[in-house]
């Protein structure tokens, strides 16, 4: 380890010795916090010893909430952000009558020590990108648990799918970290969102306990700004799995809020009252018409701003909800029901 990694792990070692833990812990943790999400074998070598050595120990920093298992890929150790598990360990140590003062304040300044030893480790690394790719979803996971335990002031979300139950469960923790420390949160959902009980359920939890969401017929692609500072943008609607695209050019993430301020003014409120069914939203009608002067999907996507993928969801629901099976029924039953003319009025100026 490099003399930075050294002095970190000696001040870990001292909070965890004086908390009556096992100081060996400390070498994992400073490794983690340095070089990032690794396994347990790449820790090994770091530290000159073997995997099946430090096994106990990093069950232990599990169990004390400084290390967890990468989401995606579980062989994969990541660390906790410093300040929350060190903190709780400590307030555990001052609460307990056998532990003295003196041993409080220890602790105290050698987690503080801590704290500015990573800052510094971390100042020594290059310059921040002004982009940067992830290239799975594993890597994605790991950059928006370490975005929230820094985010400070706000999170922007635009959410263009509608999250399933396993995705739900692994947000719970850390929506409700984000908003237990004030952090003010605004989502945009998508309106088909209300058909989905156990989705409604959850931004309803999401209100309750004062994030804000929003509901809307279109959404473009997945997108989160944190602090007007740092946005992540998926890098293909259609595969969750490619990764996503970091972006922290004050140029573009300003014209990613000034996308999600302008979808929010349009958007309608959670607890708005559900729209009639009786005809065709603002969107739909759009892309109805759209469809009826004969454009392909990519084509309407490009003109309305949105995914392919969002194209067809539309018209799948569309679809399900006029009772048809195939575009063609779509489009005259729309026309049937007097929504749309299916008499195309493109000119040969037209590409698409």
């Amino acid at each position: 380890m490099d003399t930075e990694c050294s002095e970190l792990t000696k001040v870990l070692s001292e909070v965890l010795s004086d908390a009556g833990e096992d100081p060996a812990g400390a070498g994992v943790y400073a490794v983690l916090l340095t070089q990032g999400p690794l396994e347990s074998e790449a820790i090994a070598a770091t530290l000159g010893t073997n995997a099946d050595a430090l096994a106990p120990v990093t069950s232990r920093l599990i169990e004390l909430g400084l290390v967890r298992c990468d989401h995606v890929r579980e062989e994969l150790l990541v660390a906790v952000s410093l300040d929350a598990p060190i903190n709780r360990i400590v307030a555990a140590a001052e609460a307990s009558a056998a532990t003295s003062i003196d041993r409080v304040s220890r602790m105290r300044a050698s987690s503080s020590e801590a704290a500015r030893l990573l800052r510094q480790v971390q100042s020594l690394s290059t310059e921040e990108p002004e982009s940067q790719t992830l290239d799975s979803a594993s890597e994605v996971v790991t950059f928006l648990h370490q975005m929230n335990a820094e985010c400070t002031s706000e999170v922007l979300a635009l959410v263009d799918h509608n999250p399933g139950p396993a995705a739900l469960r692994q947000s719970r923790d850390q929506d409700l970290a984000l908003l237990d420390k004030g952090v003010r949160v605004r989502s945009i959902y998508l309106s088909s969102a209300r058909s989905q009980p156990e989705l409604m359920a959850y931004l309803r939890w999401l209100e309750e306990h004062g994030a804000q969401v929003a509901l809307a017929p279109v959404v473009p692609v997945r997108t989160l700004v944190f602090d007007n500072r740092t946005a992540l943008v998926v890098r293909d609607p259609e595969d969750r799995s490619a990764g996503a695209v970091v972006v922290r050019s004050p140029g573009l993430v300003m014209a990613l809020t000034w996308l999600f301020e302008f979808r929010w003014q349009q958007a309608e409120p959670l607890g708005a009252p559900t729209p009639p069914s009786d005809g065709p939203s603002a969107v739909e009608l759009e892309l109805l018409r759209h469809f009826a002067q004969g454009r392909k999907d990519a084509a309407i996507a490009r003109r309305m701003d949105v995914s392919v993928r969002t194209v067809r969801r539309t018209v799948t629901q569309l679809s399900e909800r006029l009772g048809v099976s195939s575009r063609f029924e779509l489009g005259a039953r729309a026309a049937e029901m007097g929504w749309i003319s299916l008499h195309p009025t493109r000119t040969a100026h037209d590409p698409d």
